[in-house]
């Protein structure tokens, strides 16, 4: 073997070991990116499932509510239409209805309840 015969084995070992090492990391790299977008999927699934919980819950709400406005029959006075105007909600007897579903306010939508 002379020289450049030489020069080119150590070439072609070079270039081989670099092909396997870029190789390898291709893989580990797909395989990060694999779990990483399974693990993204699967956060996206459950905060989609919250949501439509949450969103089933608020659509109760306002079916009792709106149930609850046509069982009143007209007796409503003006103290309790100015403060549920905000909301968009009303109670049974005309009081502020609470957002997370507990129906009205014993208090009158004034402050924390006993």
């Amino acid at each position: 073997m002379d020289g450049l015969e030489i020069k080119i084995d150590v070439l072609e070992n070079t270039l081989s070991k670099k092909l396997a090492d870029s190789q390898q990391n291709l893989a580990m790299l797909e395989t990060t990116m694999v779990r990483n977008y399974a693990d993204s999927h699967q956060q996206l699934v459950d905060e989609l499932s919250l949501v439509k919980s949450q969103l089933a819950k608020m659509i109760d709400c306002i079916k009792e509510l709106s149930d609850a406005k046509k069982g009143e029959g007209g007796s409503r006075d003006k103290k309790s239409d100015v403060s549920t105007s905000r909301l968009g909600w009303e109670g049974p007897s005309g009081e502020q209805s609470s957002i997370r579903g507990r129906g009205p306010s014993s208090r009158g939508g004034k402050g924390q309840s006993p």
